[in-house]
């Protein structure tokens, strides 16, 4: 499957944002193709990190491409990418003093 399964979750009484992303699935399935697709690819440094890495990692880093391209450069996309959707679906739940949790299994952790 080339859909991006997730569910986001709100915590009220300990003020979080928890969205979780299913794991691969069987072997026939593209997400194995995401998976084996591990080859470095160059990314912008977030700014959460720059501050703690030091000389060209402060510019750029390396990801594992496949992840990369599910999440921020879906050739296959119409409109948004996954990234932007999931930005989207959880927009309506963070308030102020709220955290954001991710997690998931295989693929979704990587995610």
């Amino acid at each position: 499957a080339t859909q991006c399964v997730y569910g986001v979750l709100k915590d009220e009484n300990l003020k979080r944002i928890i969205i979780v992303f299913r794991g691969s699935t069987d072997l026939s399935t593209k997400d194995w193709q995401t998976n084996l697709s591990a080859q470095p690819t160059g990314m912008k440094t977030p700014k959460l990190l720059r501050d703690s890495l030091k000389g060209k990692l402060k510019k750029r880093i390396l990801v594992h491409r496949g992840f990369y391209e599910y999440i921020f450069d879906n050739k296959r996309a119409k409109g948004d990418q996954r990234y932007d959707m999931i930005l989207n679906d959880i927009k309506p739940f963070v308030e102020d003093g709220y955290k954001i949790y991710v997690t998931g299994h295989s693929l979704g952790a990587a995610l």
